[in-house]
């Protein structure tokens, strides 16, 4: 079984993937009025489901195996907050269609796409701090690498990244 700090990464790109092309799906849907896309981002809304409460449980075990820095703790609050805030529209949306069987709803689909924006917005901010904890944090990367010391000061006579390579005197 992988690694929980593994697993988190790869579930949570298919709860957004699989949300987003059911966002892009429906939209495609009504500009053109093909109902073929609407059937699409019904599954994609599906298989969004799963994957978001994948994704939350999956982070969740993460968070509890991975080491957090003191000052990654507030960046990780609000990353947690932001994925359990989008998995809930998800599921929203979700139990709607199941409501509508599957459809669009007809009634009141303006404001299912302004809960699809939301969702979407609550995305950009999660993915965000995610990534923050990750790329800024370094929460769950290990090093395979030994890496080089760089010495303090410049020895003499050695050469230093920039100098030109003179034959005799390098």
């Amino acid at each position: 079984m992988p690694e929980p700090v593994i697993l988190h990464p790869a579930v949570v790109h298919f709860a957004i993937a699989l949300f987003l092309v059911s966002l892009l799906f429906d939209v495609i849907g009504d500009l053109i009025g093909n109902n073929k896309f609407h059937s699409a981002a019904w599954l994609n809304l599906i298989f969004a489901g799963i994957a978001a409460v994948a994704a939350v449980l999956s982070g969740l075990w993460a968070k509890s195996r991975a080491f957090i820095p003191p000052e990654a703790r507030d960046t990780l609050n609000v990353h947690q907050l932001m994925a359990f805030f989008i998995a809930g529209v998800i599921l929203i949306l979700l139990f709607w269609r199941i409501n509508a069987k599957g459809l669009l709803p007809a009634k009141g689909k303006a404001f299912y796409y302004l809960i699809s924006l939301v969702g979407l917005g609550l995305l950009i901010i999660g993915a965000y701090h995610g990534g923050k904890l990750v790329y800024h944090y370094g929460v769950g990367v290990r090093s395979t690498v030994e890496q080089p010391k760089i010495p303090e000061k410049p020895q003499k006579n050695r050469q230093r990244p920039g100098d030109e390579f003179v034959p005799g005197k390098n």
